[in-house]
């Protein structure tokens, strides 16, 4: 009887050990599995934050661009009221977009339009110069050229600007 009872003690004890091993035979096969998706999912990390970083410069160069359209439209829309404030029109507005000029170790975005306007009095042409400076706190007026203001023709003004923009 003692036999037997070692004997099924023994069989239990081998049934028991070879769930085990069945066990451990399947969580290894899992470790390893968890192992090449952790290496491989790692990889495709890397991969997708590269793609998002690319992304995000993208972005970020797009809205620059756009930001600088939206200030070339801000300021050409400024001009036109300022022109139509002083009861001039403007008859051709050259308008790139900024460049950049450094100032006393500031680097600053700089707008050059070349604005021609013309009115009926002189007068009215020198109102439009003088609000565009009143208008434009860190505007220079580079250059002002008065045409037609003798004779039967409408006086027209060419001014070249530079409009200073700093961004902090």
């Amino acid at each position: 009887m003692l036999i037997g009872i070692f004997a099924i003690l023994l069989i239990s004890a081998s049934v028991a050990y070879g769930r085990q091993q069945a066990q451990q035979t399947e969580l290894n096969s899992s470790i390893a599995q968890a192992n090449q998706d952790f290496t491989k999912y790692s990889a495709q990390k890397e991969d997708l934050e590269s793609k998002r970083r690319a992304a995000n410069s993208r972005i970020a160069s797009a809205q620059s661009e756009f930001r600088q359209y939206r200030e070339c439209i801000e300021i050409e829309e400024t001009l036109f009221e300022i022109a139509e404030d002083a009861g001039a029109t403007i008859t051709r507005l050259i308008f790139t977009l900024p460049g950049e000029e450094s100032l006393g170790g500031i680097t600053y975005r700089v707008f050059s339009p070349v604005v021609t306007a013309e009115g009926e009095v002189l007068p009215e042409l020198l109102l439009f110069s003088k609000k565009i400076s009143e208008s434009f706190s860190t505007v220079a007026i580079e250059s002002a050229k008065i045409e037609g203001a003798e004779g039967d023709e409408k006086p027209q003004i060419v001014l070249q600007l530079k409009i200073y923009a700093y961004e902090e």
